[in-house]
This record gives C-alpha cells, sequence and structure tokens, in this order.
C-alpha cells in the first residue's frame, strides 16, 4: 500500500533484542511498551525553555509519530500491551509503572529498556535499566555503576541533575558547577554558605 515500514521493523528489532538481552526472560513475564503523545505535557506547561531545543518537525510526513499507529498494530499482533497518556510524558508513565510493579511484590523484577539517564534516579535492587548498544551489543546499569561512574546513589541522582543541568532537555544546572563539583556538594566534601549557594543559581 505505499506505507513506509522501516521504523516498525526497525522497532520489532529493538523488542526481539530486548527480550533476548534480559536473561531468565519467559512467557510468564510481561511487556509494558509507553508512548509519547504529540501534545502538551505537564513538563512543557511549567515552562516553555523545557526539550526548546528540540527539532521543530517540518511536516506530518517527518514526524516521529507517523509510525506510530502501525507500531501499535504490531504490539497489537503479539499481545504487547502499550500505554499512552495525553498531556502526560512517557517518561513520566513509565516511572509511575516502575514504582507500582517495585510495590506490588518485592520479588518483582523491573527492567527499563531506555538510553535516557533520568531513569538512573529509579534504580534500586529490583530496578535495573537496559541500555541497548549498536548491533547486538547491551549494557544492565545497576545502583553499583552509578555509584562507580558519577560518585552519587540513585536518590542522589535529582539532585545531581539539578546541580549539572541537563542539555538534552534544554535545562541549566547550577552556574559553574560540573559533575566534580556536584558530587563534592552532594556528598558533603565542600561547603557553602547560603550566599554562594544563590550566587551560583544565578538568583
Amino acid at each position: 500500500k505505499g506505507v513506509p515500514l522501516h521504523v516498525p521493523t526497525m522497532y520489532l528489532r529493538l523488542i526481539r533484542r530486548t527480550v533476548s538481552s534480559i536473561k531468565g526472560f519467559s512467557k510468564n513475564d510481561s511487556i509494558v511498551v509507553v508512548f509519547d503523545t504529540n501534545t502538551i505535557n505537564d513538563n512543557t506547561a511549567l515552562s516553555e525553555d523545557y526539550k526548546a531545543n528540540r527539532r521543530a518537525f517540518a511536516d506530518d510526513e517527518d514526524s516521529p509519530y507517523v509510525p506510530i499507529p502501525h507500531v501499535q498494530k504490531i504490539l497489537e499482533i503479539l499481545n504487547i500491551s502499550y500505554l499512552e497518556l495525553p498531556n502526560i510524558e512517557a517518561d513520566d508513565i513509565i516511572a509511575s509503572i516502575s514504582i507500582s510493579f517495585c510495590k506490588k511484590l518485592p520479588t518483582n523484577k523491573v527492567y527499563i529498556v531506555s538510553a535516557d539517564t533520568d531513569f538512573y534516579q529509579l534504580l534500586n535492587k529490583q530496578t535495573s535499566i537496559l541500555q541497548l548498544k549498536k548491533g547486538d551489543d547491551y549494557k544492565v546499569v545497576r545502583p553499583k555503576h552509578i555509584k562507580d561512574e558519577l560518585g552519587v546513589t540513585p536518590k542522589q541522582y535529582v539532585e545531581f541533575k539539578s546541580l549539572t543541568g541537563d542539555p538534552a532537555d534544554n535545562i541549566k544546572g547550577a552556574s559553574g558547577v560540573g559533575k566534580i563539583t556536584a558530587k563534592k556538594i552532594i556528598n558533603k566534601e565542600v561547603y557553602f554558605d547560603s550566599g554562594v549557594y544563590k550566587e551560583m543559581l544565578g538568583r
């Protein structure tokens, strides 16, 4: 029918890679796919600068939302659940699902399949992050990884990102604070009075 299928085909391959990368995955386990919607979400409503650096799509054919119905059709055929909520960012839905599954049973294991480092704050004994790499390579990120790489715990990660900022989402951090300084501040290796904090934050 002339429908471009490269995106659905690629997505199907990613689903297969995900299943094969999680050791012990069986038919008793569940997959939930979460989509963003082409609507203004709550985070954008809070700040006009949020993700303002992202590319604006010239027309509907160029939009990443065009292939989504075809991807969802594939998921329906495979009996894989998917979810999308208007005005709610997919990241927030994923976080809610992850926390809910962990609370439901202490033996539940949750894998978040994403390259987005914002999910580091959700890491715990039950929750890991699966990052798919080039080819068939992949990496499973656990709490120890964050501590070893950044010097902070998952619970401290929100504070860490608040200080360093997030260029991907167009969020500015504290002026002059990089990863090393942020780690020292959070772990109380350096101390500042309130006046210095205000100057760092540009207030």
